[in-house]
Formats: structure tokens, C-alpha cells, sequence
């Protein structure tokens, strides 16, 4: 558990909380976990260098603290109880990709949900020097103390009866997995209604109850299929009746132009005739499935395979773009001694770990805040997107240059993975990984 102080800033594109990492020594694996192999229940982090000190920074933006969410309603206590259960299932997953629960900040204020509810944890992977990442035995009470306020704190928010406060927070010392099986175990007892278990008479009347429903169920559907096949067989019946009349009135049309009183009108009959016929043949194919199927299968074949065929090598010919792949993560820097070099850790330095990077002399707008007057307060933003690096010069005074260039205001350009960036009169070699 760290006591170091985290700092809001309310940025032009994102919200963030910082918080310097003097005296104290990064892990990598764990900055590696909470950079490019974060889980989901991790609030996303990164490196800068900002005022000549390193500082850690957590992206909150779009999050809600636990402390502001709403703790009233008829289940309110239920619901700080699955609050809780979460927490400690995070913690158990969080243990078996080896990150210590003491390095978790779980106070209410720095525990987050995100728009779908789903709890965000706030994970310190930085060690005081001389600590180890391994905690031991006789430490229940350091490493597990600010579970134990956790608890405490969302049984007092959420209104639990006092003796589940008692028995959460004892069990809260010991560890999550502890925790877990007593939040489990019918903590509430009588005061808030938890499913009971079922006896065996009870398992076989619930087992006969649901295989009932299952079988009502089965009829309901078997009627309403029953109904809409009667329906459609008394649609078919109608159809059939009303082709007998006009056939019938076909035939006596025929007959009178036969003898003469329709001749002038026999080209509407023989229309009518080839109209009635093609409707014939619709019913009678709906009649019989099999001889519809096989009907519509040779017309298929004999009408469309030709450009069915057509289309086929059309879709061959096409080049299709793979979209980007989330999992290619790349990272930057930028520093004022070349990279490799014993001058790359003598001058400033940033690392680019987001996906818009400011340059400027502002420091509560920008990334990496450079005090030069002739640096514009907002001068230039590194974009990564799709794998690749771009850089914007913002409307600066003196101009951006890559590799001696001047680059156009307003403008993206495509940063080679090496180049060298100066910003007015700040010259910064830039390299991506």
C-alpha cells in the first residue's frame, strides 16, 4: 500500500490522475501488465516526464467513483454486497497474474465503474526501495488493511445490520479469499431474504415444476404453430375457390367469343387465360414444398448461375483491408540526448503511451510541457493511430520541424519510427518501438 498523493487534472481530451514516483522503484512486469497487457477491471496507465520529475498517470475518463454512485433503493444492501464480492473476485484474478493486493488502491474515492457498471480498479506499480513484491506472513494486517476499510465503508454506505458489518470486516483481514467465502455464506442471515438451500423433496417438486413449465411451454408453441398452419391451409382453400369462379368465368368468356359476341375482345382473354395459368401454377407449387423447392432450385440454375459466377470472381478480384488490430500496441519517446547513447538519460525525456500526445508550455494542457518562450503554449500533438505515428503542428509562432523540414500548420505527417523533431528552438529525437 502506497501513501504517495494523486493529483486530478481535468485535461482538454481526457481526465487523469498523477502522482510523482520519487523514492520509489518501478516493477516492470507489473508496468508491463498495466500497459500493454492490462485486464479488463484495470484503469489504463502510463509514464511521463513532466517539471523535470517522472510521474505515473491513470486515465479516468468516462469513470464514476464508488463513493458517488447511488447507495439507496430497495436492494441496497444486496447490491453492496455483489459490489464487495466483485472487488475481492478481482483481486483473487488479480493474484494469479501476480499483482499483490497491497499495491491496489481500494478506497471508495479511487475505485471506479465505467457507463456499463463494471467495477475499474487503480493498481500502484511502483515498490518503496528496498521493498519486495512478495508480502509476508505477518503482514495480514498491513497488506489487507485497506480491504478491511473497503468493507467497512460500503456496509456503512449500503446500511448493513451490524453484525455483518462485524463478521465482513474480520474476514476482510485475512485476505479476499476469506472475504469471498464469508460474503458467500448467507452473510446477512434473517435481514436481507437469501435464496435457502433446498431440500431434497424440495429439488424433486422444483425439478417436476420446471419440467411442467418446460412441457406447457412446449404446448403453447405447438398451438400457436397448429393455429398459423390452419390459418394458412383455410388462406390456401379461399384462394382455390376464388381460381374455380374464374376459371368458370374464363370458360363462358371463351364460349362468347366463340360464337362471336366477345371477338373483338380475345386478346384480353388469351392474356387472362396465360395470367391464370401462372397463378395455377404459384398455388399448386405452394401446395406441394418438395415440387416448390425443386422448382426454384432449376430456375436458380438456369437463370442465375450466370451471374452468380460473375459475382464470385468479382469478390476474388478484391482486395480486402485486414482492420487494425487492437493488440499491436506501440510505444514512443522523445528525448533530448540520442537514444542509445549515455545522452539519451542526461536531458529531458517522455515516453508516448496514449494515443494524443500534447507538446507545449502549458503544463495543465500538455504531455510534456517544455518552460520556453519561444515553445507555443499548445505547439504540437503526436498522434498514434493504426499502428503508426503522425504529428500536427497546432498554429505554433516558431514552427515544428522534422529532420530540418518545416512542417505545415494544421496538418497531419507521418513520423518515421527515427527522426528528429524540434519545437521552435527545442530540438527532441523521436523513436518508436
Amino acid at each position: 500500500m502506497t501513501t504517495q498523493k494523486l493529483i486530478y487534472e481535468k485535461g482538454p481530451y481526457h481526465a487523469i490522475l498523477t502522482s510523482s514516483t520519487a523514492d520509489e522503484f518501478l516493477v516492470p512486469y507489473l508496468l508491463e501488465r498495466l500497459v500493454r497487457y492490462k485486464p479488463a477491471w484495470l484503469i489504463p496507465g502510463y509514464l511521463r516526464h513532466q517539471g523535470g520529475e517522472e510521474q505515473i498517470c491513470y486515465d479516468i475518463t468516462g469513470l464514476c467513483p464508488l463513493d458517488q454512485t447511488d447507495t439507496t433503493g430497495k436492494d441496497a444492501a444486496q447490491k453492496g454486497l455483489d459490489l464487495l464480492c466483485t472487488v475481492c473476485g478481482v483481486l483473487l484474478e488479480a493474484a494469479d497474474l501476480l499483482m499483490p493486493a497491497r499495491l491496489f488502491r481500494l478506497h471508495p474515492s479511487l475505485i471506479y465503474m465505467d457507463q456499463k457498471g463494471r467495477i475499474q480498479l487503480l493498481f500502484w506499480p511502483l515498490l518503496p526501495a528496498g521493498s519486495s513484491t512478495e508480502a509476508s506472513a505477518s503482514s495480514d494486517e498491513e497488506q489487507y488493511g485497506e480491504l478491511t476499510a473497503l468493507a467497512r465503508s460500503l456496509a456503512d454506505a449500503y446500511g448493513w445490520p451490524q453484525e455483518a458489518v462485524d463478521r465482513a470486516c474480520q474476514s476482510a483481514g485475512k485476505g479476499p479469499a476469506v472475504l469471498l467465502n464469508c460474503l458467500q455464506d448467507n452473510l446477512f442471515r434473517s435481514q436481507v431474504t437469501r435464496p435457502a438451500p433446498k431440500s431434497e423433496q424440495d429439488s424433486d417438486k422444483s425439478g417436476i415444476s420446471q419440467k411442467t413449465g418446460k412441457i406447457e411451454g412446449d404446448q403453447a408453441t405447438g398451438s400457436i404453430d397448429s393455429s398459423s398452419s390452419i390459418a394458412r391451409k383455410g388462406l390456401l382453400t379461399v384462394v382455390r375457390i376464388v381460381l374455380v369462379i374464374c376459371h368458370l368465368l374464363l370458360a363462358a368468356a371463351v364460349l362468347a367469343c366463340l360464337t362471336g359476341w366477345l371477338a373483338e375482345y380475345r386478346f384480353l382473354l388469351i392474356a387472362a387465360a396465360l395470367l391464370l395459368f401462372l397463378v395455377d401454377l404459384i398455388v399448386y407449387l405452394k401446395g406441394h414444398p418438395t415440387l416448390h423447392k425443386w422448382f426454384l432450385k432449376t430456375w436458380n440454375n438456369l437463370a442465375g448461375n450466370d451471374e452468380h459466377e460473375g459475382k464470385s470472381m468479382e469478390e476474388e478480384d478484391q482486395t480486402i483491408l485486414l482492420a487494425p488490430s487492437d493488440a499491436e500496441f506501440r510505444m514512443a519517446m522523445l528525448s533530448e540526448g540520442q537514444p542509445g547513447t549515455p545522452a539519451e538519460h542526461e536531458g529531458e525525456r517522455a515516453f508516448i503511451l496514449v494515443d494524443e500526445f500534447v507538446i507545449g508550455r502549458d503544463p495543465k494542457k500538455c504531455d510534456l510541457c517544455l518552460p520556453v518562450k519561444a515553445v507555443g503554449r499548445t505547439h504540437a500533438r503526436i498522434i498514434r493511430r493504426s499502428g503508426s505515428f503522425f504529428i500536427v503542428d497546432l498554429g505554433s509562432g516558431n514552427g515544428t520541424l522534422l529532420d530540418g523540414k518545416h512542417l505545415p500548420k494544421h496538418t497531419e505527417c507521418l513520423l518515421p519510427d527515427k527522426c528528429q523533431v524540434q519545437f521552435a528552438n527545442c530540438p527532441f529525437y523521436f523513436q518508436a518501438d
